[in-house]
């Protein structure tokens, strides 16, 4: 019964995803948008509990966040642990959900806790600055 609930609500959610998205004025990432311009945005992420070799990444829907592959994410840069930092550039409009993942120098995958996070990229040409905390 749960099964047959769940893959009924997803074929709603997939049914009015959209139109919600568009009368916001969003797009969700993974669905065709007509907007073909980007915003850049600026990522911030704050962990302290690192060791040498480990590496913070930005995970998430958009292509360019790795499509939630780890190991394809956005790698943010150590050089001002213990806040890392990063700058790419999304579709604008977009409604991006993503999460912290740190990349561990022995080859594992840690995850933060919580629910995943949401950003709005502006449509306006302005950057973005997406400052976190890894949960943990």
């Amino acid at each position: 019964l749960a099964a047959a609930f769940e893959g009924e609500m997803g074929r709603l959610w997939d049914r009015y995803a959209d139109s919600r998205a568009e009368a916001a004025g969003v797009a969700a990432y993974g669905r065709a948008h007509p907007s073909t311009s980007l915003g850049n945005v600026r990522f911030a992420g704050f962990h302290d509990a690192t060791a040498f070799g480990d590496t913070l990444v930005v995970v998430g829907d958009a292509p360019e966040l790795g499509a939630w592959d780890p190991r394809r994410g956005l790698r943010l840069d150590g050089a001002t642990w213990p806040t890392w930092r990063a700058e790419t550039s999304l579709r604008a409009g977009a409604r991006v959900e993503y999460k912290l993942v740190v990349l561990r120098a022995d080859g594992g995958v840690r995850w933060e806790s919580g629910g995943n996070r949401t950003l709005l990229v502006p449509t306006d040409g302005a950057a973005l600055e997406v400052s976190d905390a890894f949960r943990l």
